[in-house]
């Protein structure tokens, strides 16, 4: 039995590319349904895909990932891959402690990948590899430091947008209901900004958003006449196609009086890129690099904990046969650094 990992994300691809991938979510998805029987899983993030599959051995794990690069050649360079039970775990196992992430450290993704694991049915090997990787990354990051130290992806984008705008409490719209609003919603600081939240099918959870966000709460219609008046717009759904368009901009740029700032969060991108850069300044997660590198290195000493500790938790579950529960230190102080 191999286990193998194959997948795309922002250290190997760039945004463009991310996107029409994500695209092709689908396509995906129909891929694995069409190969009789395989073992295999989609994980989706913000700046990731990844398929985890197990086959009956090496050859056959090789054919699989070739598969997937016959299928999809147009990405084929840009693929990562992962083969063996201690190269996926080791993967999987950085990827839930926040060390893959585009902001170093952060623990959204585990929360993202605890309900991927909850949602997905995986047959029992990948089950259980998955079941110890979370299990380990909670104990990783408890004993590294970066539960306490490590800043919320949601705080440091709203600190960022924050910095860039003038004026008492601006007004920012979120555009959208799902993760991102509610972690924006949560990390609001309530002296800097109002956060009102824009909805065009759950108008029910905007309300209860904006109350925590300290704003109001909007449908979708209201949207046009909202962006004359916004300071800056989070646009973070789930939707396949753009949700903010060019053919809005170009209604929206000669009636604007100030500058709107614009943060698409969304993979695929929920905003058709402006072209009026004297009106709209647009940015993407992939702007934040600058923002991401000053926390990486507010976190360097802790990050270095936590790739010891994954590097200690592969190496006793390959010796012990990879049957046990993983475990790791307890200890806060720093290992091997």
């Amino acid at each position: 039995m191999t286990f193998y990992a194959i997948g795309i994300s922002h250290k190997t691809a760039p945004s463009t590319v991310r996107l029409d991938v994500f695209r092709h979510g689908a396509a995906v998805e129909d891929f694995l349904r069409g190969q009789e029987g395989v073992a295999a899983l989609p994980l989706r993030t913000c700046s990731r895909l990844e398929v985890y599959g197990v086959a009956a051995d090496g050859l056959r794990a090789w054919d699989r990932v070739a598969a997937w690069r016959r299928r999809f050649p147009q990405w084929s360079r840009f693929f990562y891959t992962h083969l063996g039970r201690q190269a996926v775990s080791r993967h999987a196992l950085r990827l839930a402690s926040g060390l893959d992430s585009q902001m170093p450290g952060e623990s959204e993704i585990l929360a993202q990948l605890e309900e991927w694991h909850q949602r997905r049915v995986f047959s029992p090997d990948l089950g259980a590899l998955w079941d110890r990787t979370l299990i380990g990354a909670r104990r990783i990051r408890q004993a590294s430091g970066l539960d306490g130290n490590a800043g919320s992806l949601a705080r440091l984008i709203l600190d960022e947008v924050s910095s860039k705008l003038e004026g008492p409490r601006p007004e920012v719209l979120v555009v959208g209901t799902g993760k991102w609003a509610y972690s924006l919603a949560r990390a609001r600081d309530a002296r800097s900004m109002r956060l009102s939240f824009v909805s065009r099918k759950h108008l029910e959870r905007a309300r209860y958003l904006a109350v925590l966000g300290g704003g109001s709460a909007f449908s979708s219609r209201e949207l046009p006449a909202l962006l004359l008046k916004a300071d800056a717009v989070i646009a973070a759904t789930s939707s396949p196609h753009p949700v903010l368009t060019a053919s809005l901009w170009r209604r929206l740029e000669a009636r604007r009086r100030r500058p709107l700032f614009l943060y698409d969060l969304a993979v695929p991108a929920n905003m058709e890129r402006p072209a009026g850069p004297d009106v709209f300044v647009y940015h993407t997660i992939d702007d934040f690099a600058q923002v991401f590198e000053r926390e990486r290195e507010r976190l360097r000493w802790d990050l270095k904990r936590a790739e010891v500790l994954v590097e200690r938790t592969i190496e006793e579950g390959y010796h012990a046969g990879d049957t046990e529960e993983i475990t790791v230190g307890h200890t806060a102080q720093p290992v091997g650094v």
